[in-house]
């Protein structure tokens, strides 16, 4: 499989989005890319009386958009890993509704590609698709470059997960694994000095600002998060959107650090993006897919877990009802049946949280699209999460809830549906 290749099957799920969601008149310092963290902040200050009584309980929390030097860096690696490709695919074809080419649809990959392109045989190039070539996806280098100081010191910190560390070593040894993972971080703070990544980076200061500004005008209602957190009875103690003006087009992936209890969403723009036109199209101004990054897939950081704790003897015993969805579920890269509970369980959460916030006809609107999508259980499990929800405080938790949830499916017929 080519580098664009694996990129497409991306294109395909939009997301490992397995993956956080950005007012454009801010002018603070700490905004810009060059400084060691760029951050802007959408602080929750927030009316409980709509949601339930246990959400006084719950801290007020705040979704935060940051730009992450290190996330663009590797952003750029990805771009020279796929540009040899992208120069050799000159077909013209449907990309979003629009006739067009793959040059053209990664618009930023190949200006990159064809400006740094002498820099692809790097040593840091070669470590990387040595990785690559072991197995290690640009998912993992993703999640382990959030948890490490940032370029030109990247390093590890006392916040590494030492699971992820412990990923560079092959027989599993802590020490052999921290060297590993040390030269690979002093690889990539060579590399960011080696392509003059500050200059690139204070380049392109208006387009940081710019991307930033467009995410964080469609951030959800304030009362998203306290009304997540309820619903789930779990909570993280930060949530990230981190948009990346250099990961390829429609390529997401959510991330957790565990340590910290944070959560990531990192993401590519959208759609195609314009550098000739006034105003800029960067390809992150899309309110409906910043409202999927936050309620969608920070949902996936409560559902998957969750999904996870089943018996493996019940998901095993239920799997039959996967039958008749399979060549649906397959098409939109959910080829397992228990991927196909995470997304099920995911929208069912979308479906009362839509409801929670008075957002009656969105609620309806996305149980009819995802049913027609051959979601068929969704109904069942958005009436029983309903239950759940009106009787929290005789649940001692979501995860003990979605067995019974399970227990409840594993009575059902393979054809049938709500």
């Amino acid at each position: 499989m080519t580098t664009l290749q694996r990129i497409l099957a991306g294109f395909i799920i939009t997301c490992c989005y397995n993956s956080c969601a950005l007012h454009p008149n801010n002018s603070n310092n700490n905004n810009i890319p060059g400084n060691k963290t760029a951050a802007i902040t959408r602080l929750s200050g927030l009316d409980h009386s709509n949601l339930a009584n246990d959400d006084k309980n719950i801290a007020v929390k705040q979704i935060q958009v940051k730009i992450n030097k290190n996330i663009e860096l590797f952003g750029l690696i990805m771009q020279l890993n796929m540009g040899e490709d992208l120069a050799n695919s000159n077909d013209t074809l449907m990309i979003d509704n629009q006739l067009s080419t793959w040059k053209d649809w990664y618009r930023l990959a190949w200006n990159n590609y064809t400006k740094y392109k002498k820099f692809n045989e790097s040593s840091l190039m070669k470590l990387y698709r040595s990785y690559s070539q072991k197995g290690f996806y640009d998912d993992f280098f993703i999640g382990f470059l959030l948890q490490v100081d940032e370029v030109p010191a990247a390093k590890l910190n006392s916040t590494t997960d030492k699971e992820v560390v412990m990923t560079f070593s092959a027989s599993s040894d802590y020490t052999s694994a921290q060297k590993a993972a040390a030269k690979f971080l002093e690889e990539f703070n060579a590399f960011y000095k080696e392509l003059k990544f500050a200059d690139y980076l204070m380049q392109n200061e208006d387009n940081y600002k710019r991307m930033v500004a467009d995410v964080i005008k469609n951030l959800p209602s304030e009362t998203f998060l306290p009304a997540m957190e309820t619903f789930y009875q779990k909570a993280f103690q930060n949530y990230f959107l981190v948009p990346g003006f250099n990961i390829p087009t429609s390529m997401g992936f959510g991330k957790m650090n565990r340590n910290t209890q944070s959560i990531y969403n990192v993401f590519g723009p959208f759609t195609f993006q314009r550098f000739e036109t006034r105003p800029l199209q960067l390809g992150f101004d899309d309110p409906s897919r910043i409202q999927n990054l936050s309620v969608h897939e920070f949902g996936h950081s409560f559902v998957n877990p969750a999904v996870d704790q089943l018996p493996e003897e019940l998901v095993a015993s239920t799997d039959y009802l996967f039958t008749p969805i399979k060549e649906a579920m397959s098409k939109l890269a959910y080829p397992s049946w228990k991927i196909c509970l995470y997304e099920h369980f995911v929208k069912a959460g979308e479906v009362i949280l839509a409801e929670k916030l008075g957002k009656k006809e969105n609620a309806e609107n996305l149980l009819k699209e995802s049913v027609a999508a051959r979601f068929i259980y969704l109904p069942f499990i958005v009436e029983e999460l309903r239950r759940y929800d009106a009787n929290k405080i005789t649940y001692p938790s979501y995860e003990v809830f979605i067995r019974g949830v399970l227990e409840k499916l594993k009575k059902r017929q393979p054809n049938e549906k709500d």
